[in-house]
């Protein structure tokens, strides 16, 4: 567990890539990722910070996405 563990970590390998390396059924990774880790199959995406001045453009680009129904 302590491989994965550090597999894990790094944040660069796959599941099914450090199940082939450790000679273990990838569900069996999964699991132990998932359950024991917690940690989970996604990645965060890094986004702008909306401020008050993005709300008048984007009630703009509502109403144009209504208007096309």
């Amino acid at each position: 567990m302590e491989a994965i563990a550090s597999e894990a970590a790094s944040g660069t390998n796959s599941a099914r890539e450090a199940a082939r390396r450790l000679g273990l059924p990838p569900s069996s990774v999964r699991n132990i990722l998932r359950r024991i880790l917690q940690l989970f199959p996604y990645k965060l995406q890094s986004c702008h910070e909306l401020l008050p001045a993005d709300t008048a453009q984007m009630e703009a680009f509502a109403k144009w996405a209504f208007s096309l129904n």
